[in-house]
């Protein structure tokens, strides 16, 4: 329903979009038309008379999915590339709020420990219940 709600408006305004953009643009809403509608009212307004929107245009406008940044955080940290984690960082804790970001690495770091200390013969669903995540 989203779906198909978004692409009318993007089509009302004359514009182009992909799946992949719809559900970037849905994903980085809230979940309400109202929200969904002045989002992609900035997003237009945004590309000006560019008739195609793209990924990008959404990342800069809405923003990346934080949760997914901190994946790659993490990916960083885990290869030990610091310098990189460190500039990704700081230019993380510019564009979002901080304690939604500190919440997420803790969150995350968290439940590496929690891993950790699981059993080796644990299996993946099990864990994924003990942890309260879904698998």
């Amino acid at each position: 329903m989203l779906f198909r709600s978004v692409r009318k408006e993007f089509a009302r305004h004359k514009r182009r979009i992909n799946p992949d953009v719809i559900n970037a643009v849905i994903e980085l809403s809230e979940n309400d038309l109202f929200s969904l509608k002045n989002q992609i009212e900035k997003i237009v307004i945004f590309a000006g008379n560019r008739s195609e929107i793209s990924l990008r245009d959404i990342e800069t406008i809405l923003g990346k999915d934080v949760q997914k940044t901190i994946f790659e955080i993490i990916n960083m940290v885990l290869e030990k590339q610091i310098d990189k984690v460190l500039k990704f960082l700081d230019g993380l804790l510019i564009k979002e709020k901080p304690h939604q970001v500190l919440n997420l690495l803790a969150w995350q770091f968290r439940n590496f420990i929690k891993i950790k200390s699981l059993p080796n013969n644990v299996s993946q669903e099990k864990a994924a219940r003990l942890l309260n995540t879904n698998w």
